[in-house]
């Protein structure tokens, strides 16, 4: 009953608009391609001379592989 449950719940959440959004966020982060893309775009960003003098973590460069 509770494994019943919790897996309804689950369901209710990934048919959410918020969990479409979050699945397509994930998607979007597992691929390859994609990931190479968004590294490229963050080290653009990072090196923008606004960006740069706020000396942003030099983890941000691979957040999204954290």
């Amino acid at each position: 009953m509770l494994l019943e449950e919790i897996m309804e719940e689950r369901d209710a959440i990934a048919d959410s608009d918020q969990g479409k959004s979050f699945r397509a966020f994930w998607d979007f982060l597992m691929s390859q391609r994609r990931q190479e893309e968004l590294t490229r775009r963050l080290a653009q960003v990072l090196a923008l001379p606004p960006v740069a003098t706020l000396n942003p973590e030099p983890r941000l460069r691979r957040v999204h592989y954290d």
